[in-house]
């Protein structure tokens, strides 16, 4: 089994310009550069039971995303995470995305 099955289930973002969670820390969005380090501003959401749904993720102010930083390095497999990354941006988004990186090596066994 490949290592990036693993992580398949991982992490949802959930990208929102007016987020109003709770020490939620914004990131001030640079569109002109296309890297950005989010890791500081990822927030994470454990779910083992598959019961959240999708609005629920998005509407309910009373779910505990916790920093990331707060989670070991290496997640459980069988949990999935979800995730929420709040931006700031003076500039217009239009055609812009997200792109995430996995900076694991693609050849494990």
């Amino acid at each position: 089994m490949r290592v990036a099955h693993t992580f398949i289930p991982l992490l949802i973002l959930l990208l929102s310009l007016a987020t109003k969670a709770q020490d939620q820390k914004f990131y001030q969005l640079d569109t002109i550069h296309p890297v950005h380090d989010l890791k500081p501003y990822l927030f994470v959401l454990p779910e083992k039971d598959g019961s959240y749904e999708l609005t629920q993720i998005l509407r309910d102010t009373s779910l505990q995303f916790r920093p990331r930083e707060n989670f070991p390095k290496n997640l459980d497999i069988g949990t999935t995470y979800w995730g929420k990354i709040a931006f700031e941006t003076q500039a217009a988004l239009e055609g812009w995305q997200l792109h995430l990186e996995d900076p694991r090596p693609r050849d494990i066994a």
